[in-house]
């Protein structure tokens, strides 16, 4: 919506201004610059997602276009299903609120890694319980035999 309001002024802006012979042409610039920024504003909301890869050891929360959460998998020590709100992680996107690090593009459920040192990463996403149970199977899988 902002970005159809951004081009809807401009494109009024512009018309009255073309048949005006004083305009300063640093003025069109600040207008090309002003379109840049909103359409490279529009395509990180429009291409915004998490992707989660899991290996044999480690998980990577990838939050396109901008970062990657990578967490060894020898180091969680607790995996849990909770609801995630933007209050709790301060804001959407890649958080970090004191040692826990989220990863969220909105609220929901969200999976919680306790990692040996204390720390935490939460990662939101619709499929949180087939995401812990498989972390879960990764993490048994990876320990050694005794």
């Amino acid at each position: 919506m902002t970005l159809a309001i951004v081009v809807l002024t401009t494109a009024v802006s512009v018309r009255v201004m073309l048949p005006a012979e004083d305009v300063p042409v640093w003025l069109f610039l600040v207008f090309g610059v002003e379109h840049l920024v909103a359409l490279g504003a529009a395509a990180v909301m429009i291409l915004r997602r998490i992707t989660i890869s899991l290996g044999d050891t480690h998980l990577d929360a990838r939050l396109e276009p901008l970062r990657v959460m990578h967490v060894r998998l020898k180091d969680v020590t607790d995996v849990e299903v909770a609801d995630l709100s933007a209050r709790s992680a301060a804001g959407i996107g890649w958080r970090i609120v004191g040692r826990d690090q989220f990863v969220l593009w909105s609220a929901g459920p969200a999976v919680w890694l306790t990692l040996a040192d204390g720390r935490r990463r939460v990662i939101r996403t619709d499929r949180a319980d087939e995401l812990s149970r498989t972390v879960l199977e990764a993490m048994t899988s990876a320990s050694p035999a005794a």
